[in-house]
């Protein structure tokens, strides 16, 4: 029982200090759902050269895309990110984000509808 209990208690520990993530969900400006919206995600190395070790980051930029619900998440070290939501006809979004050690932190996004590509489809609706 023991070890079970140590096993256990090692990841939580690994989750809540060495775990992050991020998660959210992408909609329109109405509300509507946006499946398959692409987010792109790059890491700001701020500060980790001069000691803050609480930015560990990712290597390589990274991207995927919702769900049919809109919805994302991905598991990301602790530290400062550029995010970047986007989909066809829509005016993409870009937000800088921090994501501590611990649960997942939550960016949703609401995307409008882009001026130049509903006028040059002839809607007048923004």
């Amino acid at each position: 029982m023991r070890h079970v209990l140590a096993i256990a208690f090692v990841s939580l520990l690994s989750q809540s200090c060495f775990g992050g993530g991020l998660k959210g969900r992408v909609t329109d400006s109405e509300g509507g759902v946006i499946a398959n919206a692409v987010i792109f995600v790059h890491w700001d190395s701020s500060g980790s050269a001069t000691g803050l070790n609480a930015n560990k980051g990712i290597p390589n930029d990274a991207s995927f895309k919702s769900d049919t619900e809109g919805r994302y998440s991905a598991d990301l070290p602790a530290g400062f990110y550029d995010v970047l939501i986007t989909s066809p006809a829509f005016s993409p979004v870009c937000k800088k984000v921090w994501i501590p050690n611990g649960p997942p932190i939550e960016y949703s996004a609401k995307l409008k509808a882009d001026p130049l590509v509903t006028q040059a489809l002839g809607d007048t609706l923004h």
